[in-house]
């Protein structure tokens, strides 16, 4: 009896099949920068969102962040996301960056340089920048969110940071968010046949053995 139940519980785990990851790649719909008086209550100001770099700093009075919004409405919604990867290129890099992701809309916007958005990851700059933000996309995606955006901002001023945009004339330094994704996992039906058939045979042994 011990032994069929094993089986059983072997066939149960066979019979779900992985399915084939797909892969999403895209540059951002929307980027740029705006500017601030570094520790004060003012208003952001000077928003450039044609620029061909993301500054990213702290200087003795101004601050720069950055923000970029991706679209992600072509990954299949009831989809597993098993990776979400941000691609950063930097022309200028010191340390310490926050991002922090948020809801978008397309566009970039004074009101996505706010101070109120919980941070995602942090990462220490170099040319190039892997950064891992799949908790924070595949958090937002069961909500049907067309729009993923990441505020790029400096935590250990002064600090000077420059990246490249969307704008940049070398395409392979643009910006670029990576999505892997795959359909949950789904029952092969020649297996789900089997273990079918081997319980309700474990179903007619315990039947019989409550009849001796």
């Amino acid at each position: 009896m011990k032994h069929f139940v094993i089986l059983m519980a072997c066939l149960a785990v066979l019979c779900v099949q992985p399915a084939d990851a797909a892969l999403f790649s895209a540059t951002p719909t929307a980027d740029g920068y705006a500017l601030h008086e570094y520790d004060t209550s003012n208003p952001w100001y000077g928003l450039n969102t044609t620029s061909t770099d993301l500054y990213v700093s702290v200087g003795d009075l101004i601050e720069a962040r950055s923000a970029l919004e991706f679209n992600i409405s072509s990954v299949p919604s009831g989809f597993t996301i098993q990776s979400a990867t941000l691609y950063l290129y930097a022309s200028l890099s010191d340390a310490n960056i926050g991002v922090y992701g948020y809801i978008g809309n397309g566009t970039i916007e004074l009101g996505d340089f706010t101070d109120i958005l919980p941070m995602t990851t942090a990462f220490d700059p170099g040319p190039v920048n892997v950064i891992d933000v799949t908790g924070f996309v595949s958090g937002l995606f069961p909500s049907g969110t067309n729009f993923v955006g990441f505020q790029l901002k400096e935590l250990n001023p002064p600090d000077y940071n420059d990246f490249f945009s969307s704008e940049a004339g070398i395409e392979s330094l643009r910006p670029r968010l990576e999505i892997v994704y795959a359909p949950a996992s789904v029952p092969e039906p020649s297996t789900m046949l089997l273990l079918g058939s081997g319980l309700i045979g474990l179903v007619g042994y315990g039947r019989r053995r409550m009849k001796k």
